[in-house]
């Protein structure tokens, strides 16, 4: 059977069970998720997920429905979500920081758009103009240390103006840089000098789209969701009823199995992560002559920030000796985060964790090892107009491993408390 037959027919047979999984009666409490919802400050809510919108979280709890306002939460944990990760025929970023695992691509309903299928979702009109890029199996299983550099460097230096393409001709290897007007199961469809033609995927290791068109205010979404496969998505608004999740971003849906997710990060105007705000100043102190950039939602590594075990979806991962500060938000009263060696350090490092506000030193952890048990960081801020989170060396000796973790770090808007317990670091239960 012909390459694009066979895409074709995988995408078909992938969306049909994926209807089938997620169809079901709505009112089966056995079936929904448990779920613990976290709080925008502090506490959390344990139960099962009957229902969901922008408004409102429904909890079956102790056999009662009970309605919560969306707005008291800031992320929603799925403990039972796992899935061993699949290889997948294609893996698709967005401009927006989203990561698609699919094994399936065909044309969407309208002009320029996609539909994707996952091995527990499917996508339906994906705008091209919020693709960033697109591997295929090919790439992804054979690809050596050359060409896997050579697609991280076209993505960071992506032209403004055209698309790019690596593909195999007889063997050999070429980028052809084009526009890319239409991506379907048979493959890609280019106009270069008036000239189109479609490149089967079979030829093609990967795409890199131009950033042209692509509008983040449109489509940045404020909803993260995090699948258990490793897909990551942004959606504008999240329901769920029965046993699926419906999201939307821009003109693009998505409809995910409710057993498929792993966490989602619910926005909410009482709470302002500092990974999502713009720093007034960065300090960086060489590690034997390696700057060591701050890495936003990730470690200091680039993975994910995993502190004892627990993943977390916001964080600020640095090195000491790095200094970064921050603009308190108008009306935001206090400050959280959780803060620990990163788990890659593999219990190496020895790192003290301060708050500053100017020459003012409003928090201290003293040293914690790669061993230590993380700190839950909870500071009054009402008056205070920046912080300065400060990651320092937490010994004489400059040892390796210094991977701090700023996990989940947060303004919050606490009506009534001001600035009382002006400062609490307690080990994390």
């Amino acid at each position: 059977m012909p390459r694009p037959a066979i895409h074709a027919a995988l995408f078909c047979l992938a969306l049909v069970a994926s209807f089938a999984l997620s169809a079901g009666a709505a009112g089966e409490a056995p079936r929904a998720p448990r779920v613990r919802c976290l709080k925008v400050a502090l506490g959390r809510l344990e139960g099962r997920l009957a229902a969901m919108d922008a408004e409102r979280i429904t909890l079956i709890q102790d056999g009662k429905r009970r309605t919560f306002p969306a707005a008291e939460f800031r992320e929603i944990r799925f403990p039972d979500a796992a899935a061993q990760p699949l290889l997948p025929n294609f893996k698709v970023w967005t401009h927006a920081g989203g990561e698609l695992i699919a094994h399936g691509v065909t044309r969407g309903d309208k002009p320029e758009t996609v539909n994707l299928v996952g091995y527990d979702w499917h996508a339906e009109g994906l705008p091209l103009t919020s693709i960033r890029a697109v591997a295929t199996r090919r790439f992804l299983t054979a690809a050596g240390p050359e060409e896997e550099d050579r697609f991280r460097q076209a993505r960071r230096k992506a032209d403004p103006a055209r698309d790019s393409l690596r593909i195999r001709r007889q063997g050999q290897l070429s980028t052809v840089r084009a526009i890319v007007a239409d991506i379907s199961e048979r493959g890609v469809a280019l106009v270069a000098e008036g000239d189109r033609q479609v490149t089967p995927w079979d030829k093609i290791e990967w795409i890199l789209l131009s950033p042209a068109g692509y509008s983040p205010a449109r489509e940045a979404g404020a909803h993260k969701i995090r699948l258990a496969r490793g897909s990551r998505l942004n959606a504008d608004s999240v329901t769920f009823a029965g046993e699926r999740f419906a999201a939307r971003n821009g003109p693009a849906s998505y409809f995910i199995r409710a057993d498929a997710v792993a966490s989602i990060i619910v926005p909410s105007k009482a709470c302002i992560y500092l990974s999502d705000l713009e720093p007034v100043g960065v300090v960086r102190e060489p590690f034997f002559d390696v700057v060591w950039q701050p890495q936003l939602d990730s470690s200091a590594l680039g993975g994910p920030v995993m502190l004892r075990g627990r993943r977390y979806e916001k964080g600020i991962g640095m090195h000491a000796r790095t200094r970064m500060t921050f603009d308190v938000p108008t009306g935001y009263t206090r400050f959280f985060a959780a803060v620990g060696i990163d788990d890659a350090a593999g219990g190496r490092g020895c790192v003290t964790f301060r708050v500053l506000a100017g020459d003012n030193e409003l928090a201290n952890t003293g040293p914690l090892s790669g061993a230590s048990a993380l700190r839950e960081i909870n500071l009054g801020v009402e008056g205070v107009e920046r912080i300065t989170l400060e990651a320092d060396f937490g010994g004489a000796v400059r040892s390796s491993g210094n991977l701090a973790d700023w996990a989940d770090a947060r303004f919050v808007k606490c009506p009534g408390e001001g600035n009382a317990s002006p400062q609490a670091i307690v080990p994390s239960p």
